[in-house]
């Protein structure tokens, strides 16, 4: 029986479940009536004279009548009222159900479009709040697909140029015998094109695992001054003079490699579209210490508006180079990984001014953790 239902719709199973339900309750109510009827003519055989026969055959043919007729009564009573419970519960399974089968079309009508909607019944039901739900969730995979199709378009496009030239260099290479220095030349380009393709890579898996919830930040805390210093560092001989100002003793709770790699794409981004000046400067904000990195460059153009943190974001003007547009979607992804934020913004003198927020550490805690650090 239970074999039988599973391959039944959802209305008939609630059906037959409900016709079940009312038939115990039937049965069990005619048997009530049935043995208090049966009682009480039993009780009235009872106060027969055992001595006069004729009366008590008389009330026996009785009983047995009138039990039999109650009966048959209850039988054809109940069993009607079972027939209408039957279709008056199939009637209320299947309004409560059509929405669901509306929604169902729905979703099966729209299967290759990505913008379909489900139906939102007007009664502010657990169906209605479902499919208000569903909505909800159908618009984010619908963002999340738009996503992905703009992200592989626009990383093809990025790989479509360093392969072609890739492939370029290859042809003219093997077009006619080569000396030693044309051929370490074009291995020299060759390679050049090859890095570019593995920092794009690594930036796209990056961002890939950020979306996932994978990027994953081993937080301890990291002294703010030491690690713009570092970065200043690293960058030194790059055509660009960058100062850094932060307060001594200065600590947040983050990732130190996670960090040194969100302020090195910033301080790139100021070297490639700024000036020639950089600063690198910490200010102190309630539980956060905010990371600035300011160029004197042009600034970010107005065709960007509020994009620059999206990925392959290049605005017309200023602020283009030959970069993938990845630097500063690495550097969000980051901040988020490490509880903050991040922002950009121009400058009121000129220029560009980045920032990344950072959550800062219990002092106490912080102080001991960096002294340990540089033992």
């Amino acid at each position: 029986m239970t074999r039988l239902l599973d391959r039944r719709s959802i209305t008939v199973r609630i059906t037959a479940g409900f016709v079940c339900a009312m038939a115990v309750v039937l049965a069990l109510s005619s048997a009530f009536i049935y043995e208090r009827v049966a009682f009480a003519l039993n009780r009235s055989i009872r106060d027969v004279p055992r001595g006069n026969r004729v009366e008590l055959d008389a009330r026996r043919r009785h009983r047995d009548e009138a039990l039999h007729e109650l009966l048959a009564q209850l039988v054809v009573a109940y069993g009607a009222v079972l027939v209408i419970s039957g279709l008056v519960g199939y009637r209320v399974a299947r309004a409560a159900l059509d929405p669901v089968e509306e929604m169902r079309r729905r979703a099966a009508s729209g299967s290759h479009d990505a913008s379909v909607r489900l139906p939102v019944p007007d009664s502010d039901d657990e169906v209605s709040r479902l499919a208000q739900t569903l909505n909800e969730l159908l618009e984010r995979i619908q963002q999340g697909v738009a996503r992905e199709h703009q992200l592989i378009a626009d990383a093809s496009h990025e790989l479509r140029t360093p392969l072609g030239l890739m492939l370029m260099q290859i042809d003219l290479a093997l077009s006619r015998e080569r000396s030693p220095r044309e051929t370490r030349l074009a291995l020299e380009r060759l390679q050049g094109e090859t890095q570019r393709l593995v920092r794009l890579a690594n930036d796209l898996l990056l961002l890939a695992r950020a979306d996932e919830g994978q990027l994953i930040a081993r937080l301890e805390a990291v002294d703010v001054r030491a690690a713009m210093l570092a970065t200043r560092d690293r960058f030194d001989g790059r055509d660009a003079e960058i100062t850094v100002n932060a307060p001594a003793q200065t600590v947040v709770l983050a990732d130190p490699d996670r960090l040194a790699q969100a302020l090195d794409n910033l301080v790139d981004n100021a070297i490639r579209h700024g000036g020639s000046h950089i600063d690198l400067h910490a200010v102190t904000d309630d539980a956060q210490v905010i990371l600035h990195v300011c160029d004197d460059g042009p600034g970010f153009p107005a065709t960007l508006g509020g994009g620059a943190f999206d990925r392959f974001a290049r605005g017309a003007g200023g602020r283009t180079g030959s970069s993938a547009g990845l630097g500063l979607a690495i550097v969000a992804a980051i901040a988020e990984a490490l509880g903050g934020r991040s922002g950009a913004g121009n400058r009121p003198g000129g220029g560009a001014d980045v920032w990344l927020a950072v959550p800062v550490t219990d002092s106490t805690t912080a102080s001991s953790s960096v002294h340990e650090g540089r033992r």
